[in-house]
């Protein structure tokens, strides 16, 4: 969108993975340095993050690490630093981002708070709103269609009007006092300009000699916001319907004005050491920093109470309510974030930032993710009698939400891994330090990293595409899966079971059956969407779509391949490189690939198998004394799963194999014994 307050809100951005090498090596908290540019220039203060080596990276430092990068990447072409190094670090913590997500409010919505109670409010039909301001029961602000375009709108309590500007390309109303609402449009050369709309008429404000203005708050004739000069610097300004005053608070860098009331004004500044909250009356300028706060940022104000948003690393943005002498947090309960904008008399409204993950999602299954690393993450899934059970408040519809969310995400960071540059004579690269990585030497990440984390999102956004071109519902508060709770047939606790199942059409309390439980019973389970639940759904388009994604991952994947086998320094400083002793392993996946492409294209079956077992004798000297059994899985260079068995009476069988990989011309297996009369339970490593 690229208006003012999307570049100020944390829009979080979360993608869903599962292990990867570049969440466990890229992904983490740790940070050797923070500068904070003080570029007069600069559209934000411009945060530089340290190298950061992600190893194993906690999720609470992920938090921090996205909060770091969210606000370095803006405006990066203005700014200090190497923008193509911050657009790769900030792909890779949202990436991360996705998966650690806990929220219970998928999105991002609108809300209306009295005091009291919180109201989600958004317009029908669209992906997003945002709330930014509010006149007695009318409220203005901004929405995403279903075609992700942005628009204005008014809402009276009851109605929601579209609010477009003719002619513009952008309209984002933020302030309204009465019938009058004030904001900011863009026109056809991407440059933006203040508008006063009364209901019929738009009137265009432009401050005189400034390049660009920005309208945020109204209060009667009274407006504020901000104004570029010819100069490109930026300053705030007031203005009576009459005349324009400049308003620069003495000491700082920036000054942006959000809200007025009466004579009092509203708004946040930039000095060296960061950004602060500010009341003015006209006369004096008043610092507002919340204590414990990292940066406050006040919007609105309405007789004497102001409210906004604070930082506080790692947890984010909350709101606040300051009456001038207290302060109160404002969170909405289930949300991430809380941004209120716009306030009038005890009626606050602004927007809420929600989750997309699939951890979330499993929250709602009742589903626990224990640890606080990503190589120690585990799951925790509560059991009856031994059983699991869906609980009774899970919503099977958030599933398809949270997905669609997710996809749009994926594409914003592949956008960005798409906007890095790398030629012969300028190549990407990022050197992480010893300090940051605990390795003897610096650790390098280039260009052949940014193709492989596209390729792996390329991949996942595939697999999502095709869960969505299923009819995949199934009402979990129905006592369809009861029977999964049953040993005998019989639970004291609901002893009308048999009654019930007869009702939905369980025919065996005690066996669950594909065909007669579940098939029988839904009957669009598992078809091509549209089904007639879903009938705006087609199923065949975005099967279509997941295909193109899945050849482009590849596509990626080859890439990657093909730029770290051409590299010609040294190698082994890199995160990902090509020995020379495991070629071998690449031409693999090459094989593999090349396959799964040319079934893609042709419309053919793939000619290998998902899994593949192997058969090997086990020899002491020339003599067979046993066998073992190996499952590889697709890669066909390890797996998880076999067996080794012994025919000698002295050596303890049969032996599980837990895991395999094959190095060249050798296979290293873990085993373990379950043999305890010999050996116990050992694990032991061949």
């Amino acid at each position: 969108m690229g208006t003012k307050r999307e570049r100020e809100r944390k829009d979080l951005k979360k993608m869903v993975t599962r292990r990867t090498i570049m969440l466990t090596l890229l992904v983490g908290s740790c940070f050797t340095s923070v500068v904070f540019a003080a570029d007069p220039n600069c559209r934000e203060t411009y945060i530089v993050p340290g190298r950061a080596a992600m190893f194993e990276g906690s999720l609470s430092g992920l938090r921090e690490a996205y909060t770091f990068f969210n606000a370095g990447v803006q405006d990066t072409n203005k700014c200090t630093g190497d923008k193509r190094e911050l657009t790769f670090l900030h792909a890779v913590t949202e990436t991360a981002m996705l998966f650690i997500d806990d929220s219970s409010i998928v999105g991002q919505h609108g809300f209306l708070y009295d005091g009291t109670s919180w109201t989600t409010l958004d317009k029908p039909g669209a992906t997003e709103t945002w709330l930014y301001g509010i006149s007695d029961s009318n409220i203005v602000g901004e929405y995403k269609d279903a075609s992700q375009n942005w628009h204005g709108f008014f809402y009276d309590g009851t109605s929601w009007t579209t609010l477009n500007k003719p002619g513009a390309t952008g309209t984002v109303p933020y302030g309204i006092s009465g019938s009058n609402i004030v904001g900011e449009y863009k026109d056809a050369s991407q440059n933006w300009h203040g508008f006063l709309y009364n209901g019929t008429s738009w009137t265009t404000l432009n401050k005189p000699g400034a390049t660009e203005t920005w309208l945020y708050g109204i209060s009667g004739s009274n407006i504020v916001g901000e104004y570029k000069d010819a100069s490109q610097n930026w300053h705030g300004f007031f203005y009576n319907g009459t005349s324009w005053t400049t308003l620069n608070k003495p000491g700082a860098i920036l000054t942006s004005p959000y809200g007025i009331s009466g004579g009092n004004i509203v708004g946040r500044y930039w000095d060296a050491s960061g950004y602060h909250g500010f009341l003015y009356n006209g006369t004096s300028w008043i610092t507002l920093n919340k204590p414990g706060a990292t940066g406050t940022l006040p919007y609105g104000i309405s007789s004497g109470n102001i409210v906004g948003y604070y930082k506080s690393i790692p947890n984010n943005y909350h709101g606040f309510l300051y009456n001038g002498t207290s302060w109160t947090t404002l969170n909405m309960p289930g949300a991430i974030e809380t941004f209120p904008y716009g306030i009038d008399g005890s009626n606050i409204v602004g927007g809420v930032s929600g989750g997309h993950s699939f951890l979330e999602l499993a929250k709602g299954f009742g589903v626990e993710v224990l640890g606080d690393y990503f190589a120690t993450l585990d799951i925790n899934v509560p059991l009856t009698n031994g059983r699991y059970k869906i609980p009774s408040g899970a919503d099977a519809n958030k599933i398809s939400d949270i997905i669609q969310n997710s996809i749009l995400e994926i594409d914003d960071i592949i956008a960005e891994l798409d906007s890095i540059s790398d030629t012969a004579g300028n190549r990407f690269r990022i050197y992480f330090t010893p300090d940051e990585t605990g390795l003897e030497k610096n650790l390098e990440v280039d260009y052949g990293e940014v193709l492989i984390l596209r390729g792996l999102l390329l991949a996942f956004k595939s697999q999502l595409e095709t869960k969505l071109a299923y009819d995949v519902f199934v009402d979990v508060n129905e006592t369809l899966l009861d029977k999964l709770l049953y040993e005998d047939g019989v639970n004291p606790e609901e002893p009308n079971f048999a009654e019930l199942a007869a009702i939905i059409g369980i025919n065996d309390p005690c066996n669950i059956n594909i065909n007669d439980d579940f098939l029988n019973h839904y009957l669009n389970l598992l078809k091509v969407l549209p089904t007639p639940g879903h009938p705006d759904a087609n199923g065949a388009a975005i099967l279509a779509k997941s295909k193109k994604d899945l050849l482009a991952s590849i596509d990626s994947y080859f890439k990657a391949i093909n730029y770290i086998s051409a590299e010609t320094d040294s190698q082994e400083d890199d995160l990902v490189y090509v020995d020379p002793n495991d070629k071998f392993l690449f031409d693999t996946v090459k094989q593999k690939l090349t396959a799964l492409q040319n079934s893609l294209k042709n419309d053919t079956t793939a000619t290998y198998p998902v899994e593949t077992t192997k058969t090997y004798r086990v020899y002491s000297s020339s003599s067979i004394i046993g066998q073992m059994v190996l499952v590889y899985d697709l890669t066909g260079l390890g797996g998880e799963s076999g067996s080794l068995t012994f025919t000698k009476p002295d050596v303890p069988t049969p032996w599980e194999v837990n895991w395999f990989g094959r190095d060249n011309s050798e296979i290293e297996v873990e085993l373990e014994c379950y043999s305890s009369e010999h050996w116990g339970d050992t694990s032991r490593v061949l």
